[in-house]
């Protein structure tokens, strides 16, 4: 895991610079106007069925956006987190999203404390797909609460 999480220290700074506060791709209409519009509009969509953290721009715009919502955010790059905290004390976000070093493998929460997780292009990257979703269950509340995950993948034709 240091091999990677070491890649991600190392890239963050590029992918801030391409893709600004949300380290994912975009939802395309035929009105988008910009990359941003169609990286808000992912987060919109995802919302839509009732709904990661990266630098934490998903989580704050969440928020922002989603009165008395409280996100916590996880990332298993410390560059990462660090600009994630950064930016929630520039936006005075601290008190609705928190943000911390883990790895989605081994969460640091007990079972069944959130009502709804959410996994924004990062679900790709986990080697034990397996493990992933049983740490994505094991976090979620029993009864009708919901995990939603959005990931870009490829297959051969």
């Amino acid at each position: 895991m240091l091999l990677r999480t070491s890649f991600y220290d190392r890239t963050t700074s590029v992918w801030e610079e391409i893709w600004s506060d949300h380290l994912h791709h975009g939802y395309y209409t035929k009105t988008t106007k910009n990359n941003y519009e169609a990286q808000v509009e992912m987060i919109e969509q995802l919302l839509k069925f009732n709904v990661g953290c990266g630098i934490g721009g998903s989580s704050m715009y969440i928020t922002q956006h989603y009165l008395g919502v409280q996100c916590y955010g996880i990332t298993i790059s410390s560059k990462q987190v660090q600009t994630a905290i950064n930016n929630a004390q520039k936006m005075k976000l601290t008190d609705t999203c928190e943000f911390q070093l883990a790895n989605a493998l081994s969460l640091p929460f007990p079972n069944e404390i959130f009502d709804i997780v959410y996994s924004m292009e990062s679900g790709e990257h986990i080697p034990d797909k397996r493990k992933f979703m049983s740490q994505m269950n094991y976090v979620l509340k029993s009864g009708g609460d919901l995990f939603m995950m959005a990931t870009w993948c490829h297959r051969t034709v």
